[in-house]
């Protein structure tokens, strides 16, 4: 391990042995099988245009090393379902570059689309070909959106660069996972161009602006996540309408990047004539396609959206796959002589791995709803405590309050006896009083009618006195000798009216006393 990749030592595996079976040969590099302990992976080499030396200085290969180490080290931070695992680097005997190990999966989307498109005029008669049904495709299409969702997101956003029907790899249960996550940049980075170039990927599945000598503006002088977007859309119409890509003419552009001739719809209408006539107007794959291909990278839909709009597409195709359909599938991919080995090793250890880090992160999750429903229970225990402290000291305060009002009402009772027997005894005084009042006013009453008969008597005595006082005075009588003469007779009548009243009250002054005592007393 020389040339500046010392760094790569804890992505080293080791024991590995090749087997020398070729399964794959694409752009940038060869794809053979080979064992590690317990499992059987992919390992895929730089093609040897790129690994002679001669073309490739031992500088360039030293300044590529930090940023190949860098790359290396974001994929194995990588832990999605729908993308393909990298575990590790491995180094040839026969080549001084580094080779990339990763799982292996039975087949690819492309081999797949290609063993079940329709029969052709050039096939063999009486082949059959197993029914490749929507509603997989749907969830094909939905399996790679989700993974580029996973990159999109991340932070910094991981751009793939190179998507194609052919970097969509399928396990045995129809599981769909993206492979050649950043092996673009990779060879950029052996061949000496570290940053991204101005024509990733094939040219079939390339954007506008990913055309040699064409931007989309001036200042955009480096690729986002819409040319996966682009190329998604490709693989889509591919995958729904099993037509396979051929080189396009290319589109007229204008040097400066102004005038263009036909729209990147227009290039693919021979494809995508055959999506047209499964689908009516409208209908939401139509609708994601004409979106992601949209020349304008500014007006193509984000991952989000495409999600959103493969949704809508599985709800309205429904559960149109038959377990019979789906068994054809696999046993048409498994009739592939070179990928046989494929189906019990890595592939299927990975998905248990998969499987088995999404259990473990939803005990996790369990883990945590259960650790914070504890911690709610204990805050509402507390809060339950809480309330029922507050409970029990409004009811001691509530028994102190009654035993408060009971003494007052004792000592309240005890006045109201108190003062009945004060009103009792009033009453009885009263009522001797009363009896006592009664009796003087009836002694009273009888000495008043005493009295009264006393001054009736009296009166008809008076009347008697008078009457016999009148009749002296009508009697003639002899003129009494006197020695005043006239004046001495003038004073007779004065003296009987003194003696009248002397005689009125020498009979009324034993009455008085009693008359007094029987009224005011």
């Amino acid at each position: 391990m020389d040339g500046g990749f010392e760094e790569l030592g804890p992505f080293v595996l080791k024991d590995v042995r090749s087997t020398g079976e070729k399964i794959g040969f694409g752009a940038y590099a060869s794809v053979e099988k080979v064992c590690i302990p317990g499992a059987v992976c992919a390992a895929k080499k730089i093609h040897s245009l790129f690994q002679d030396r001669t073309e490739i200085p031992a500088e360039d290969i030293r300044r590529a090393a930090a940023p190949f180490v860098r790359e290396c080290r974001l994929m194995t931070t990588i832990r999605h379902p729908h993308i393909v695992q990298f575990l590790g680097v491995w180094f040839s005997p026969d080549s001084p570059l580094p080779t990339l190990v990763m799982e292996l999966l039975c087949t690819d989307l492309h081999g797949l689309l290609e063993e079940s498109a329709p029969q052709t005029t050039g096939e063999r008669i009486g082949k059959k070909k197993p029914f490749f049904p929507l509603g997989l495709k749907c969830s094909i299409l939905h399996d790679v959106a989700s993974g580029l969702c996973y990159l999109h997101e991340r932070s910094p956003p991981i751009i793939h660069r190179d998507l194609s029907a052919r970097n969509v790899l399928l396990t045995s249960g129809m599981v769909a996972k993206i492979a050649d996550l950043g092996v673009a940049r990779i060879v950029s980075f052996i061949r000496g161009r570290a940053s991204m170039t101005k024509g990733p990927g094939a040219p079939v599945y390339m954007p506008p602006e990913a055309v040699a000598g064409y931007r989309e503006t001036p200042e955009k002088s480096s690729y986002d996540g819409t040319i996966d977007i682009f190329s998604f859309g490709v693989v889509s119409i591919f995958t729904l309408g099993q037509t396979f890509p051929q080189t396009l003419l290319e589109p007229t552009y204008h040097r400066n990047g102004i005038f263009r001739a036909r729209t990147e719809l227009e290039r693919r209408e021979h494809y995508m004539q055959t999506i047209l006539e499964l689908f009516p107007a409208g209908h939401p794959l139509i609708t994601l396609i004409e979106r992601c291909l949209q020349n304008s990278c500014f007006l193509r839909p984000d991952i989000q959206q495409v999600l959103q709009l493969l949704d809508e597409a599985k709800t309205m195709v429904g559960d149109q796959e038959s377990s019979m359909n789906k068994l054809e599938l696999i046993q048409a991919v498994h009739a592939q002589p070179f990928k046989e080995s494929g189906f019990s090793h890595v592939s299927e250890k990975s998905e248990l791995e998969e499987r088995l880090r999404s259990k473990v992160s939803e005990l996790n999750q369990l883990e945590e709803a259960n650790q914070l429903l504890i911690t709610q229970m204990e805050g509402k225990q507390a809060e339950a405590s809480n309330l029922w402290e507050q409970v029990e000291s409004l009811r001691k305060q509530g028994e102190d309050d009654l035993r408060m009002k009971d003494e007052e009402m004792a000592v309240v009772m005890e006045k109201n006896g108190k003062l009945h027997e004060q009103l009792q005894q009033m009453k009885t005084s009263t009522d001797c009083k009363t009896n006592y009042l009664e009796t003087k006013l009836t002694t009273s009453e009888n000495l008043v009618a005493e009295f009264q008969s006393m001054l009736l008597q009296k009166n008809k005595e008076l009347e008697e006195m008078a009457r016999i006082l009148d009749s002296r005075q009508c009697a003639p009588t002899p003129k009494p000798r006197t020695r005043f003469g006239s004046k001495h007779k003038a004073a007779q009548p004065q003296r009987v009216a003194d003696i009248n009243l002397l005689s009125v009250f020498s009979f009324l002054m034993p009455y008085t006393p009693f008359f007094r005592l029987a009224v005011f007393t």
